[in-house]
Order: C-alpha cells, then structure tokens, then sequence
C-alpha cells in the first residue's frame, strides 16, 4: 500500500511544518504571498515543499521537531543545490515524495525563481500526481502531470531540473519470477509490461512492470473492477486471462486404505551356501548395501569371516568389518583354497595377480621380487630394499 499518507488538502491549522519558526513552527521559509491564515508560510511553492518534504519523513520515520532538512528554504530553483549540501540524492526522474524541481530562465532569480512541487504518487512512467503550492496563487492545489512536454506538463519559459530524493521513502522493487511449483498458487505472466502496484486500484503508485514467468499468488482481492494477485509485500497485479494464467496448486490425493487386507507369504527358507560364522576367502566387488545396483569398491583374496546375511537379496554376504556387500560367486570356503608354503622374509617370491593387500592394481614389471616384511597374510615386496606394494599372500609363489 502506499508509504504515506496522500495529501489532497492544504494542510490544517496548526501544523508546524507549514509554520515559519519565528512564529513557533518549524518551518524555515519566508512568509507566503498572500500569506494564509492558518500556515503562514503559503501561499509560496518553497515554503510547501519543504513542509511537505519534512511532513513526510517525519511521518515514515518519526521524527519530530525543528525540520531535519532545514536549509530548503532557496529560490525553487536553487534547490538541487541545497539538496546536494544535505546529502541528499537527486534523481532525473521523478520519486515518490520527492521534491520536483523546475527552473525558469538562468539560475538567477531576476529572470524567475522556478517552481517546486512534492510527488505525492507515481501512476505510471509518463504521469505523476503532486501536491503544490504557488507564491501570488493558490495555498494549495493537487495536480496530475505529464511528461508529454518533457517538462512535465509546465510552460515553454521552465525546464525541469531533476527530483530530490525523499530518504525515508522506500524503493519498491518488483518481486522477482520463481521456478514453477506445483505445491503452491501461482501465476504464469504472458507479456512482460504487466503494471505491479503498491495497491488493488489502477489509480495507486506503480511499482514497476513484472516480467514473464511464474510468481507465487500470496493472495487475491477483488476490487474496482479487477481480480488483483498479491504477488509480495504491496504488489499487486491485475489479473487478465490475457496477460496471465492461473495454476492453482495441486491438491494431494487421498490414499485410500485397501479393504482387503494383503495375504503374508510363507517365509522362503534360505538356500544360502554360507552361513554366519564361516571363514572364507573373499575376491569380488563390494556393494554398500544387499540389493545395490553399483559396486563402490573390490577386494581380492582376503581371508575373512560372514558376519551379516540376507537371504533374498542381490549380494547376500557381509563380513568382519562390515567390510561391504558380496555376491555368492565371489567367495570360496578358506579350506578349499590352496594356502602357499609358508613366506619369509628374504625370499624370491612371483607375483600371481597384481593386487595390492587393499584390492588396488599395482604395475608388476619384473619377473620375482624380494620378501621385505611379513605380517600374517600381508607380504611386502619389493626388489632389494626398495617397496614395491603389500600383497595378499595368496597372490604370491614362492620360488
């Protein structure tokens, strides 16, 4: 919704901020021509303004007090200048509760001091509606501006300078498009100059255009004539079957029990070779669970124990160490293995199959190699002193 409160109204009696500070307001301007009863400082577009331009951020940010932006008090044509001695940015655009600021001739007030006025709402790129004042004219008067003119909407003598920016307006910026999503109520947006509003009403301050894609619709209102589709915090769009497309989220479907309950098969008993318990000497792949797809991993030739079994599975086998899961195929009884003359150290042995003691291929380039140390079935090799790999010593030939 809009961030303040729009005036189309002089202000009302009492209100310091249209009260010269001489006369116990806190206003800084000169008194207005004809100067009216109830805010002394108008009728002047310099006095207005920068009442006006106070009021508001003392509304947004609760100031109070003497005019934090004081020395707006100038020619009206000056006042880029102060603006910039405060601080304050300039924009060649106009924005919301900002000063517009006209110069007419030079920038030396015998040829005319220019004019002000204060944005009260942005209605789209080409039109504004402010509120302002004139010095020898009205207190005040509320009017809609176009920039067909380039000077938006005053007379060939003027030129628009640029717009001071009203710190304490926030500026909106249109909601960005999402990824469609099924779970939620969302809008496909068809044309990308699609208005985004601050409000349900085509007369409230535009935002911005939203761009095509999908949105998520947080709300929906219906008013002055249109569906409007809250698409974040104060945006709104319009809703036209021509510029957008409703997807409304999908429900989940309920899923309905089965009245009749599923018969429990018989336990299948186990056709399994090994049992839990026996030793064995495992060379195979390993999978890191019974019914996996992909093996992660391979040993060879490691004499272990089954620890885990489960029957029905693709690889029904585990061992000490939860070492991993193995097909039938890839383990053999330890007693039905031919077990090697004992090894010792200092003995020529040949390389029967190129694994390391941890299932990685090693490049076997000479014909024996040297024992270097032994440890159980865990035989260094290597040609003098020099390591080669440890081995399995089931991959190993004395000779």
């Amino acid at each position: 919704m809009q961030q303040f409160k729009i005036r189309t109204s002089k202000p009302e009696a009492g209100n310091k901020n249209y009260i010269k500070t001489t006369y116990g307001g806190w206003n800084t301007c000169v008194i207005g021509s004809p100067t009216d009863k109830d805010c002394n400082v108008l009728s002047n577009c310099v006095g207005y303004a920068s009442g006006r331009f106070n009021e508001i951020y003392n509304e947004l940010t609760g100031h109070t007090g003497s005019h934090k932006w004081n020395i707006l008090n100038c020619n009206a044509e000056n006042f880029i200048e102060r603006a910039k001695q405060l601080g304050l940015e300039i924009s060649t655009k106009p924005t919301l509760g900002g000063i517009m600021v006209w110069q007419k001739g030079s920038l030396d007030w015998q040829d005319g001091a220019g004019h002000v006025g204060v944005v009260e709402k942005i209605i789209d790129d080409n039109t504004i509606y402010t509120s302002e004042s004139a010095w020898g004219g009205s207190a005040f008067y509320n009017s809609t501006r176009s920039n067909n003119n380039g000077r938006w909407g005053m007379g060939s003598a003027y030129r628009f300078r640029a717009c001071i920016v009203n710190p304490a307006v926030k500026t909106l910026k249109v909601a960005a498009n999402v990824k469609r999503d099924e779970t939620k109520d969302q809008v496909e947006i068809l044309v990308d100059d699609l208005n985004v509003r601050v409000d349900t009403s085509t007369k409230s301050t535009r935002i911005g255009y939203a761009k095509v894609g999908y949105y998520n619709v947080l709300d929906k209102k219906n008013a002055n004539g249109y569906t409007w589709l809250k698409i974040a915090e104060d945006q709104y769009i319009a809703y036209n079957e021509e510029w957008e497309k409703l997807l409304p989220k999908k429900e989940k479907e309920e899923v309905k029990p089965d009245p009749t309950p599923t018969p429990i098969p018989a336990p299948t008993p186990s056709t399994l070779k090994y049992k839990v318990g026996d030793q064995v000497v495992i060379s195979g792949k390993l999978y890191l669970s019974s019914n996996a797809t992909i093996a992660v991993s391979s040993v060879f030739g490691k004499i272990t124990k089954i620890t885990r079994v489960a029957p029905g599975t693709k690889h029904p086998y585990n061992t000490t160490g939860d070492l991993g899961w193995m097909d039938e195929t890839s383990i053999n009884f330890y007693n039905n293995i031919i077990v090697n003359e004992k090894i010792k150290i200092g003995d020529k042995v040949k390389v029967l199959k190129n694994i390391t003691y941890d299932g990685k291929r090693f490049l076997a380039l000479f014909a024996k190699y040297d024992v270097i140390e032994v440890k159980g079935d865990r035989i260094v090799i290597g040609i003098g002193k020099i390591v080669t790999a440890a081995v399995n010593k089931e991959n190993l030939k004395k000779v």
